[in-house]
């Protein structure tokens, strides 16, 4: 993720919210919040911040980085396909392409419902996906290799067509002692096309949606990379 502005990205989101007409100390649920990095920069924003990912390890890196720098946000372990929370919200946000590693439609359809019900009325929410132009053109038969900090990571790509999974084979080699320690890694996603995502979202209860081109608001077009969507609960 070094590549990530992550105060561009959620200043975007901000302007998205604001421009909806929600009040800045809403409720915010931040799904595969990862490390927190984006769930610190909304509550430094205003928003009253709680987060909620897979990895525990990464919970327990949020939770240190919200100590730090002394700002009160509740992490949670809790699946994106299936979660409930006593709590309402104004907003939930899914960022960097966590929708994307939903591989079937029931497993997105569920997000969305799960969201849906967890959103107060009026409530918003957004999430950013990979498009099928992104996946087929930009991960198909790629290969980069990347240095940051010491370390080394090999990044290989290739796109399914059968199955419509773009897949990312990731080998890093982590700086220990005098020598390195080898990590490998698989990631995989799949872009549903726009125009399902939204039918999914109406079939979830969402009454409205828009689509842009990421951090714009241009409708998303054919060529779009990466598209935000935003969906609302009236």
């Amino acid at each position: 993720m070094q590549d990530v502005d992550y105060r561009e990205w959620t200043g975007y989101i901000v302007h998205l919210i604001q421009r909806a007409g929600t009040p800045k100390d809403s409720a915010l649920l931040d799904l595969a919040c990862g490390t927190g990095t984006s769930a610190l920069l909304f509550a430094r924003a205003g928003y009253k911040v709680s987060g909620r990912d897979l990895s525990r390890g990464m919970l327990d890196a949020a939770q240190a980085k919200a100590k730090k720098s002394g700002l009160k946000i509740k992490f949670q372990p809790g699946d994106i396909r299936k979660f409930s929370t006593k709590d309402k919200y104004s907003i939930i946000t899914c960022l960097f392409d966590s929708m994307n590693y939903l591989l079937k439609e029931e497993e997105f359809l569920s997000a969305c419902r799960c969201a849906q019900e967890a959103l107060s009325g009026p409530g918003l929410f957004i999430f950013d996906v990979n498009t099928i132009f992104a996946l087929t053109k930009y991960w198909d038969q790629r290969l980069e290799v990347k240095e940051a900090e010491g370390v080394v990571s090999i990044w290989r790509n290739s796109y399914d067509f059968v199955s419509h999974h773009a897949n990312l084979s990731l080998t890093l080699f982590v700086p220990r002692g005098k020598g390195y320690k080898r990590i490998d890694e698989f990631h995989q996603e799949k872009a549903f096309p726009l125009d399902d995502v939204k039918s999914m979202l109406k079939k979830a209860g969402f009454e409205k949606i828009e689509v842009f081109k990421h951090l714009t608001l241009e409708p998303a077009q054919p060529n779009t990379i990466r598209a935000t969507i935003i969906a609302y609960k009236k």
